[in-house]
């Protein structure tokens, strides 16, 4: 008879996501909204997500304006923007925890006050109907911070309404506890 091993098996590692930035992707992808959106359009978009495309996006198309949105609830970088410097906040209370700091980098303060030309604070409710929106209407299971862009326009929709917008939708970590109840809602 074999003995029998009593060792815990080895833990099995998942394949990790491939995470690279792929400038070239994000380059093509503005190149066809610019071209689509020829006339002023507006990118939305969350942190250092709307630096980073919005600064691809505005060296082909100089006249889009890049708005960064942020949550009511993670103020930090919103407050930095308008000062002009960093201003850090005590805590946070927002679902969207992807851009949820407390403490905005400098160098990504840097890129937003160059890029940016507005800085909007959204309710979490507004988030939430935006999960909503992209769930129902495309669906599209994202994560908070993925919907700021539509929370935006939701709660503003006089500043877009006429205008061509883009959204940057990205990420999708979405976890089955209570705050995932608005897929059910």
């Amino acid at each position: 008879m074999a003995p029998v091993d009593h060792r815990p098996p080895e833990p099995v590692q998942a394949a990790q996501p491939d995470t690279r930035l792929d400038l070239g992707r994000i380059r093509k992808a503005s190149q066809e909204i610019s071209r689509a959106f020829r006339d002023s359009p507006q990118l939305l978009g969350g942190s250092a997500l709307a630096t980073g495309v919005g600064h691809v996006f505005k060296s082909l198309s100089p006249a889009t304006e890049v708005l960064c949105v942020q949550p009511k609830g993670a103020p930090a970088m919103a407050l930095s923007w308008r000062a002009r410097a960093v201003v850090t906040t005590a805590r946070t209370h927002t679902m969207a925890d992807g851009v949820a700091g407390r403490f905005p980098i400098p160098a990504v303060l840097r890129d937003l006050l160059a890029t940016a030309g507005h800085v909007p604070l959204v309710e979490e409710e507004s988030i939430v109907a935006g999960m909503r929106v992209l769930y129902r209407n495309a669906a599209l299971v994202v994560q908070p911070s993925a919907a700021l862009g539509v929370a935006a326009i939701l709660e503003d929709p006089l500043r877009y309404r006429g205008k061509r917008v883009a959204a940057v939708i990205c990420g999708s970590t979405v976890w089955s506890d209570p705050s995932s109840a608005w897929m059910k809602e």
